[in-house]
């Protein structure tokens, strides 16, 4: 369990990782309507290898000797990067942006019961509770069977299960991989997945202002990944992942200047259930952690 220094600053990585995404996707929103997802994704995934690459090139990390656990998890996180990528990007190009990006709020309550059950981090019944009244939250957001629903909503939530694994395997990855570096190879998998599905189809001739926005979306694609696995690796997941939850207020200010549409009430109440529910999550958590402190000096003195 890292110190309470550690989860501050992985909580602080998190939340400028959150912040580089949304400008990320915000411009891939914004340029969708008149490219194909896999140009976007293959020149973005260039571009952020090319930020990447050099970085690890200087620091010599494609000399790294990596152990066969190491490649199992790096593996299943590139798994996890391609999915999200490819699951949420098709929905944020046929929905609205908000709706898209509330559904993401739920990403902490899944990493968190991910975290519980698969690297054995304690989950008490309170945190069970407030899990359940999140996913309650989702569905809100959702509103399965109304005359809202849009079935793109159910990628979305495919791709908040992709995230979680690419989070989960990075935290079991060993300290000796540089984040820069698993950044990089995640980046190479949505590359080279775009690469396969660009085969037979033509490119769309882009001019230098939609250049300029891609470049954008590259920066903040590549400070996304470094922001967010340095951030589950500096602290404890079910600490740092919560901070995600900084990137509705730029989802909302996004939308309004960005799209001309001011979230509606059941996105905004939905948004809200599901944020409250990972906040409480993160207090729960927090309480127990002093408790056992206490008991712990208790019984040393």
């Amino acid at each position: 369990m890292a110190d309470m220094k550690s989860n501050l600053r992985g909580a602080g990585l998190m939340a400028a990782g959150m912040a580089s995404f949304a400008a990320s996707d915000t411009v891939m929103k914004v340029l969708g309507g008149t490219y194909p997802l896999f140009q976007l994704l293959l020149l973005r995934g260039l571009g952020v290898m090319l930020l990447l690459g050099g970085v690890c090139l200087l620091r010599g990390y494609f000399r790294l000797k990596i152990s066969p656990r190491d490649a199992w998890f790096m593996f299943l996180r590139v798994m996890g990067e391609v999915g999200a990528a490819w699951l949420f990007l098709t929905a944020l190009f046929s929905m609205n942006y908000a709706d898209a990006l509330a559904i993401l709020q739920a990403l902490p309550l899944v990493v968190t019961l991910g975290a519980a059950l698969f690297l054995g981090e304690r989950l008490s019944a309170a945190r069970i509770a407030v899990i359940i009244v999140g996913f309650f939250g989702v569905m809100v957001i959702i509103r399965p069977g109304g005359s809202a629903f849009s079935w793109y909503a159910l990628l979305v939530v495919l791709s908040v299960i992709s995230v979680a694994l690419r989070d989960l395997a990075s935290r079991k990855m060993s300290e000796q991989i540089p984040t820069v570096y698993a950044s990089f190879i995640g980046a190479a998998g949505v590359t080279l997945s775009a690469l396969i599905a660009a085969f037979g189809t033509p490119f769309v001739p882009m001019p230098a202002h939609d250049s300029l926005l891609l470049t954008i979306a590259v920066v903040g694609i590549a400070g996304g990944y470094v922001g967010t696995l340095a951030g589950v690796r500096v602290g404890d997941i079910s600490f740092v992942a919560p901070f995600r939850y900084t990137s509705l207020l730029t989802m909302i200010i996004a939308s309004v200047m960005v799209f001309g549409i001011f979230p509606d009430i059941w996105t905004l109440l939905g948004a809200t259930i599901v944020v409250a529910s990972g906040l409480m999550s993160l207090w729960v958590e927090q309480r127990i952690a002093r408790a056992l402190d206490a008991g712990a000096r208790l019984g040393a003195g």
